[in-house]
């Protein structure tokens, strides 16, 4: 790995002009459509590798970025966001004859304030070009919304999750004044937001982002 990453390192300090580089490239405004869903895994018997019935929950995120180091194929994302995140459950429910049932969606919704940083490899291609994102995430609760069984569940969630993004997008500076991007990012947990000892909860979210760069 070391042999590789070298001369990845010394081809990207050999295309620089240290005169010519930024510290800011570009900052902007992102909105983004995001399916959020959570993972739960209860650790006791006999619940042990069950979960409730989830669907993925629709909303909407919206944010600020800075993207740093104006480089060749390489630069850095800091970005502010309010992000949505959340669940559906699906229950059962059962009319006058109990032999007739139907499933009903609740949906929770919780608000939170995120702040990624991320790498951002590009391949410079002309009039459109494709780069990845990668690096970690903090998550601040702002608010949940109460959702009639689960008020008091969400009432004891951690007001701090820490997570990573990956992402893949293009971009395009030269078709108008501004800089346009399209990117696609899915949003993971590694601290649980919620451990009681017997059940643990991390946040997830596949997010689709419109961004424009001055």
């Amino acid at each position: 790995m070391k042999k590789l990453l070298l001369p990845l390192i010394l081809l990207m300090l050999s295309q620089t002009d240290v005169s010519s580089a930024q510290v800011i490239k570009s900052c902007g405004l992102k909105f983004a459509i995001t399916s959020a869903s959570q993972t739960f895994e209860y650790s006791n018997p006999p619940w042990s590798g069950f979960g409730p019935t989830t669907v993925r929950r629709t909303g909407f995120n919206i944010g600020a970025f800075v993207e740093w180091f104006d480089i060749p194929y390489l630069s850095a994302i800091s970005q502010i966001e309010y992000a949505q995140r959340g669940v559906g459950e699906e229950f059962i429910i059962t009319g006058s004859d109990p032999t007739t049932a139907g499933t009903k969606h609740v949906y929770t919704r919780l608000d939170y304030l995120s702040v990624p940083i991320l790498a951002k490899p590009i391949l410079p291609m002309g009039m459109v070009s494709p780069y990845l994102l990668v690096g970690p995430r903090a998550d601040f609760l702002l608010h949940y919304q109460k959702n009639l069984p689960l008020e008091g569940f969400y009432k004891d969630f951690k007001k701090t999750a820490i997570g990573g993004t990956i992402g893949v997008g293009v971009e395009s500076s030269s078709l108008l004044p501004i800089r346009l991007s399209v990117e696609s990012r899915y949003n993971f947990d590694i601290s649980n937001s919620f451990d009681n000892g017997f059940a643990k909860v991390r946040n997830n979210a596949f997010d689709f982002w419109l961004g424009v760069g001055f």
